[in-house]
């Protein structure tokens, strides 16, 4: 096939004989025409040999590149089964954040952020919890005050017509109901709390009846390789470079060479665990202000002592004020009908519900509180993100305290993906550095790695981390496209 230098050489001979043919007469006119006629034939019967000649390399480097495009959805769903064991077998929370009924409660007394529908689904998914572990709930369980149970009896009767007309008619005579509604879901919670423990202690059993929970971290990392491997796939590799999301002039042997000079010549394995304590370190440095609370915190916990046991013990004693008050109201209501008398027990009712109000919100601060007071000075950063990531009411309230506005779809995602990262083995210091360490974590990583001639200073690894992560991800495309069945040169064809 002629290459391109010959191709433009034969272009400006054809050029050159036209201008030096003449056009004075019709028989010229035509000869040129004639010209231009014969010359175009030539090149469309050279343009269809060429593209013949194109689709056929193509074709055939596509062989070579194999079917790839591997499916790993019945990986995924394996992964995220696994996911599900590990977070019920958790020890850093209790089966009222395993079952997201902190973060139901939360939206349920901050329903204004929400419309009625939100707030009956929030209501429902509560109830669905308690089914779980096998408390059916009535509206009878709903007795801080007669507007909770009335609105409650409509719920479960399941007529949406009959819901938006019951709030109109509630919510003026009792605009503190849904926080009422959500106190109560707290009490049902406590007063089933062994139920609940039971359920899990059960789950936990069944899990763990062939495996530990080590065996199902394994199998849950092995999962996440398998599927992070996919990305260098050498037909995954291609389709990006095709479509645009990688650009193929990041990936020849020259730019390799590059990148190896900037970080160190070593080997592949050794470039993907910097890679991972470059992520380690990453994720330490985006959640850094938690640790830092926890060990402020931790240094006066004294302050914490039995802090939470306290408060469970005065909001016992405030459940069975409203219990006493309401048994007045409903003895009026049946016999009686003393209205001053019933409207003064309303007063003492809401009175009494303002404040448990200020004490149930605390509920879960001062849980994870008298944990803190029982850590000792043995306890990691690990341990720390893991008892914070764990616990939604207090991981909100520290990102609140630290001044980020976020949404709640924003912090439920946060906390997810640090959830998720603590499952994984591939972290080296966090489990290491323990809560009175003073440890400069950058110069850590960068002694380790000197000791396999990589180059990174602890400054590089502060400021640059990105950086060097996308030098390596470049590192391990180029090796994927090394070890493949097409060369570089291959898809440079194919892109151009």
């Amino acid at each position: 096939m002629m290459n391109r230098e010959d191709f433009n050489k034969e272009i400006e001979s054809i050029k050159e004989v036209l201008s030096n043919m003449p056009q004075n007469n019709k028989k010229n006119q035509s000869k040129y025409l004639d010209y231009i006629n014969d010359n175009i034939k030539i090149y469309t019967d050279n343009e269809d040999n060429i593209i013949k000649e194109l689709v056929k390399r193509n074709e055939d480097i596509n062989k070579r590149k194999g079917k790839g495009g591997i499916d790993f959805s019945n990986k995924e769903k394996d992964r995220d089964k696994l996911l599900e064991e590990l977070f019920a077998l958790n020890k850093w929370n209790s089966p009222y954040e395993k079952l997201g009924l902190d973060k139901i409660i939360y939206e349920i007394n901050h329903y204004y952020k929400d419309n009625l529908e939100a707030l009956n689904s929030d209501i429902m998914a509560a109830m669905e919890c308690f089914s779980k572990v096998g408390i059916k709930l009535t509206s009878n369980d709903f007795m801080f005050s007669k507007y909770v149970n009335q609105y409650m009896e409509v719920i479960l009767g399941n007529d949406k017509d009959k819901v938006g007309k019951k709030i109109d008619e509630l919510f003026w005579k009792s605009p503190n109901m849904i926080n009422q509604l959500a106190m109560n879901f707290n009490y049902l919670y406590i007063k089933y709390e062994k139920e609940f423990n039971n359920y899990y202690k059960k789950l936990s059993s069944d899990i763990l009846k062939n495996k530990t929970e080590n065996d199902i971290r394994d199998e849950y990392n092995k999962l996440l390789d398998d599927i992070n491997n996919g990305n260098y796939d050498i037909v995954n590799i291609s389709d990006k470079l095709l479509n645009g999301d990688l650009n193929i002039k990041d990936y020849s042997s020259d730019k390799l060479d590059t990148y190896k000079e900037t970080i160190g010549n070593v080997d592949i394995s050794s470039y993907v665990k910097l890679y991972d304590s470059l992520y380690e370190y990453k994720m330490y440095k985006e959640y850094k202000f938690i640790i830092d609370k926890v060990i402020e915190l931790y240094k006066d916990k004294s302050k914490f002592k039995n802090s939470y046991k306290t408060l469970i013990k005065d909001i016992n004693k405030i459940y069975g004020k409203i219990f006493k008050i309401n048994k007045k109201i409903k003895s009026l209501d049946k016999w009686f009908h003393n209205v001053n008398k019933q409207e003064l027990l309303e007063l003492d009712l809401n009175n009494t519900l303002n404040e448990l109000k200020e004490k149930d919100s605390n509920i879960c601060i001062e849980k994870v509180n008298e944990v803190i007071f029982n850590l000792n000075n043995n306890v990691s950063y690990y341990d720390i993100l893991k008892l914070v990531s764990s616990n939604y009411v207090y991981f909100r309230s520290i990102i609140l305290d630290s001044g980020e506005d976020m949404s709640y779809e924003d912090i439920i995602e946060k906390q997810k993906r640090l959830e998720v990262f603590l499952y994984s083995n591939k972290i080296s210091f966090l489990d290491n550095v323990k809560i009175l360490d003073e440890t400069n974590i950058p110069q850590v990583i960068g002694d380790r790695y000197k000791l396999i001639n990589v180059n990174v200073s602890d400054e590089e690894i502060d400021n640059n981390t990105d950086s060097y992560m996308d030098l390596i991800e470049k590192i391990r495309i180029i090796d994927a496209i090394n070890d493949s069945n097409v060369s570089y040169d291959e898809l440079l064809f194919q892109i151009n």
